[in-house]
């Protein structure tokens, strides 16, 4: 459905609006990924911990900790978002009408309580509910763009688009919410959470929140500055770059179910010292993930270009090299999708934190060198070189991990 609402919306828009609608949504979310912390890794493996030990005082008292520290940083992203809007709308040389559909992206932040509200549904394996609540969410967002395309006749612009994805956002996040204070109301009782004491929270909780949460901030820029990046080259680039990361968001999407149980499963399995069988599934995920998705790229090669022109618009089909490469990126990203759920549940958000920093420092440099060389092809380049760090990186730290576990004889 996503997606659907993505052509629907490039195809009203056409490239050049479509990427200043980037480069708005996108201030958006580098704010909410900077200053906006969430803290489902740290609920699932210190809730783990405590189901493992049968302590209901300490996992009442993370659940609780958890949405304390995602309401505190979804309220303090939001007012940072607004207050550098003119900061960064100056910098950069934005025009009064990008500066003010920012303005109405940033507004977003505050229902974007959801760390917690996942970490409690996945550690309680209740992932139907949240795929019912991705697929009512995404029906709700496409159907509420049809009103505004075919009744409304989509007044506006990309300013009257960004009102209607962030009416779709709030609804998506506030609903997810609500579905696990229900679940917490049902199985607990709101007011037990409420009242947990919070000396009862492990002393490891919230700086693992930090370090996991600076690890997400550190990795912004292979994330989230891209389009910025892009936009060196111009604007319609920005928008055919961003609709090729979308598209190829679909893979990420249907692997979720994969990467969404993986977490509480070896969280559990490091809890009772097996990290061993935790990592077996990591690597027979990361085997199956490749053979799966090579087949997609050998069809994208073949008919890519005339799809895309098809689906999008001219012009979208004519960079099928580009978008081949992007391609290759996400299947080596996705294959290794196991890997970072994993060196977390080992306990490593600080080693995590300290390889995205360097790993993007060198992401940074490449691109700032070739940008003028090579165009948007420096990102490609410089993507590949951050993949390339972190994974090896955190394989070395794993094998480690394991290495020690056997000479001491814990696993």
């Amino acid at each position: 459905m996503d997606y659907l609402s993505l052509a629907l919306t490039i195809r009203c828009l056409g490239v050049l609006d479509y990427g200043f609608f980037v480069l708005a949504q996108q201030y958006m979310i580098i704010i909410d990924n900077l200053a906006n912390f969430q803290s489902w890794s740290a609920v699932i493996k210190f809730g783990s911990d405590a189901l493992v030990a049968n302590d209901e005082k300490r996992l009442l008292a993370t659940i609780k900790s958890g949405y304390l520290v995602d309401i505190g940083t979804a309220v303090l992203g939001t007012i940072l978002a607004i207050a550098l809007v003119p900061l960064v709308g100056h910098l950069l040389g934005w025009s009064s009408e990008l500066e003010f559909a920012a303005l109405v992206f940033s507004l977003t932040i505050v229902s974007h309580i959801e760390g917690s509200s996942v970490g409690v549904l996945r550690l309680f394996d209740k992932f139907k509910w949240t795929a019912y609540q991705a697929v009512g969410s995404s029906l709700f967002k496409l159907g509420l763009l049809c009103v505004y395309v075919f009744a409304l006749h989509a007044p506006g612009g990309y300013l009257g688009f960004a009102c209607a994805y962030v009416a779709a956002d709030v609804v998506k996040h506030t609903s997810l919410l609500l579905i696990s204070l229900v679940y917490v109301r049902k199985r607990f009782g709101l007011v037990r959470v409420l009242t947990a004491p919070l000396n009862y929270v492990d002393k490891g909780f919230f700086k693992f929140c930090l370090w996991s949460n600076l690890g997400t901030s550190v990795d912004v820029p292979v994330k989230y500055l891209d389009v910025y990046i892009v936009e060196l080259v111009s604007v319609e680039m920005v928008g055919i770059y961003k609709a090729y990361r979308q598209i190829l968001q679909l893979f990420v999407t249907l692997t979720n179910p994969i990467s969404v149980a993986l977490m509480p499963q070896v969280a559990e399995l490091v809890s009772r010292g097996e990290e061993r069988r935790g990592y077996h599934v990591v690597c027979k995920i990361r085997n199956l993930a490749f053979m799966v998705l090579l087949p997609f790229f050998i069809l994208a090669a073949l008919f890519g270009s005339p799809v895309l022109n098809f689906l999008l618009g001219p012009g979208f089909g004519d960079n099928i090299h580009l978008f081949l490469a992007l391609f290759a990126l996400s299947i080596i990203s996705i294959s290794y999708v196991g890997l970072h759920p994993f060196f977390l549940a080992l306990g490593k958000a600080r080693e995590d934190s300290l390889i995205s920093l360097v790993s993007n420092v060198f992401y940074l440099g490449v691109v700032f060198v070739l940008i003028s060389l090579i165009g948007v092809w420096a990102v490609v380049v410089a993507t590949a070189i951050q993949y390339a760090i972190t994974i090896v990186a955190k394989l070395v730290i794993v094998h480690k991990v394991l290495r020690d576990g056997e000479v001491n004889g814990e696993i």
